[in-house]
């Protein structure tokens, strides 16, 4: 479930209208994914709808992913990536952060055939870095992760 604050109340994928260009845009990502094209960039001037196009995104793969995880943005320096990341998607710490890689890419390795759903948001306030960082590992746990970001 997406939890939502209240000055984000227009990105609730409830409040989606669905117009020719998101609907391409959409099936675009989702054609990306199947292909196993992953990180997927999502980019366009400030409110033009990137936010809640991650939110539908989110509501529709819910049916076919077995998980689907949402982050607003990536304020880790690279170094601390790997340990984010296995704790956002399997509620796992590690000792240090070579280690939260190899454990992160271990179990992704283990759910290969059940793969997660990544989204991240503003990542272009994420350090350049640390981007980087994500997008490797995203690559390194294909096909496990699948990643989509917008920024």
């Amino acid at each position: 479930m997406i939890t939502l604050d209240s000055l984000l109340q227009y990105d609730d994928p409830r409040h989606y209208v669905s117009l020719e260009s998101g609907e391409r845009a959409l099936a675009e990502i989702d054609a990306s994914l199947g292909a196993g094209r992953s990180p997927v960039l999502i980019s366009g001037p400030v409110g033009v709808g990137k936010t809640k196009l991650l939110h539908v995104l989110a509501d529709r793969e819910r049916a076919s992913r077995v998980s689907v995880r949402f982050a607003r943005s990536i304020a880790h320096p690279p170094d601390a990536v790997g340990s984010w990341l296995l704790r956002l998607l399997f509620g796992k710490t590690a000792s240090s952060p070579g280690e939260a890689e190899l454990v992160l890419l271990e179990r992704l390795r283990e759910i290969a055939d059940t793969p997660i759903l990544l989204l991240v948001d503003e990542i272009h306030l994420a350090p350049i870095g640390s981007v980087r960082k994500l997008a490797a590992l995203a690559r390194g746990g294909a096909p496990a992760l699948h990643l989509v970001v917008c920024g």
